[in-house]
């Protein structure tokens, strides 16, 4: 089956950096769509354009109602509101809905090494997911420790903080919610 979603994005670099230092987000709601589009200068996140298209009018209903409109008709307002805002680029972010994601950390000895984290995780995160492993998608990012505060660094009657656990956070998403 064609999917037109799949289509009309196949020209975007998801995540890679395609334009370097710009990234458009799209945010494709039940009852809208918005799409902000970010420039890196001097190494800050600067808004170049923003834009909204309410889906209401697509799915012959009032504006602002909940619609669950066919993807041809997504794509059809999702190629609306980029004209009229004047986005550019072509590297891009989704957000995902949050009935379809969990995010939560582990905790882990510090003895693991970091090269088998990749192998922890999926065992860990089983724990927190009620669902078979198979049906999500797993990344993860180790966080950084907590730093020791000047007076814990420099108060010789306190014993050396060493950490105890490293802390990973873990995102898990519904393969479907990937693949719509």
């Amino acid at each position: 089956m064609d999917n037109p979603v799949k289509n009309f994005f196949s020209s975007f670099n998801f995540l890679k950096g395609g334009d370097g230092d710009n990234a458009v987000g799209i945010d494709i709601g039940s009852s809208a769509i918005k799409v902000v589009e970010i420039k890196k200068r001097k190494g800050k996140a600067v808004l170049e354009t923003y834009g909204a298209i309410a889906l209401g009018s697509y799915a012959d209903t009032d504006i602002g109602r909940i619609t669950n409109l066919p993807l041809e008709k997504v794509v059809e307002a999702l190629k609306e509101v980029l004209k009229q805002s004047g986005v550019t680029t072509t590297s891009s972010a989704f957000s995902i809905p949050v009935q379809s994601s969990l995010v939560f950390t582990i905790s882990l000895p510090t003895q693991v090494k970091e090269s088998e984290i990749s192998s922890i995780v999926p065992t860990e995160a089983r724990k927190y997911i009620p669902l078979p492993i198979t049906e999500v998608s797993l990344d993860y990012f180790i966080l950084p420790q907590k730093e020791s505060s000047f007076e814990e660094v420099n108060n010789p009657d306190l014993p050396p903080v060493l950490p105890e656990k490293t802390e990973v956070l873990v995102v898990a998403i519904q393969n479907d919610a990937v693949s719509k």
